[in-house]
């Protein structure tokens, strides 16, 4: 397999696991492990790694107990600062839980313990797979440098800041009304097609978020798109002007 396709498929498994919900999480689990094998860069690491280092002991190493603050002991998993013993730690790890030999949810509930499991789970990802991830794709960074240009990546991040703004929560909730007047009208048309019905579906949600984030450059940007893909659709320029009339009178277009 090419190094790119490699980079690839790992990125896209070990998403899949980071948005999983936790029914899919074992499927998904599985997907990971099966990207990590297909990869000499990945297998290599492992196997040098397991040479040195014994995976019960880095578990142990790893774990860090402390006193919650209901005066009960509590455990948390660090990962180790070696990003090898860190990879191999999670591989593990996951080939423990894929293969039945630690329960995925008493491992939660073990080391990232919260109210919800849901909440347990985003600790999860928080901190184990997302530093994971970053590791992985560190490590095939060489089958595309020019996907790993910090300094790209430093600028993007950049155009997107933007400090949020006040909204009024009258004005906020006219746009969100009229964005959910357009999305029932597309769900109602039964001439568009199923793909149309999903990319008009997508800019009501990326409006719709905008505007909860009171970020004033993603709003603009996320107007541009929306009205955009509405414009030639009479029946909703009603609710286009609701929110062009709002937005402009909050200085946001």
């Amino acid at each position: 397999m090419h190094s790119t396709q490699s980079l690839q498929l790992f990125t896209q498994s070990i998403n899949g696991l980071i948005d999983s919900k936790l029914i899919m999480v074992n499927q998904n689990i599985e997907s990971v492990l099966k990207s990590v094998a297909s990869v000499s860069v990945f297998t290599n690491c492992l196997v040098e790694t397991l040479k040195t280092t014994n995976y019960v002991n880095e578990l142990n190493r790893a774990t860090v107990t402390f006193m919650g603050a209901d005066r009960r002991q509590k455990k948390q998993l660090k990962l180790p600062v070696d990003k090898n013993r860190a990879f191999t730690l999670v591989v593990c790890l996951l080939t423990e839980i894929d293969c039945g030999k630690r329960n995925f949810l008493d491992f939660l509930k073990e080391y990232f313990n919260a109210n919800e499991p849901t909440e347990s789970y985003d600790m999860f990802v928080e901190q184990i797979l997302l530093p994971f991830k970053t590791i992985g794709q560190y490590m095939l960074k060489d089958a595309d440098p020019q996907s790993f240009d910090k300094q790209a990546t430093d600028r993007a991040y950049d155009y997107f800041q933007a400090t949020p703004v006040y909204i009024n929560s009258e004005m906020l909730h006219l746009v969100l009304g009229a964005i959910q007047s357009v999305r029932e009208f597309t769900q109602e048309d039964e001439i568009l097609s199923t793909e149309d019905v999903n990319q008009r579906l997508l800019m009501c949600d990326a409006l719709t978020n905008a505007m909860q984030l009171k970020n004033p450059k993603m709003i603009k940007i996320m107007w541009v798109g929306f009205v955009n893909t509405f414009k030639l659709e009479p029946q909703i320029h009603q609710y286009l002007n609701v929110i062009r009339q709002i937005l402009r009178g909050q200085n946001l277009i």
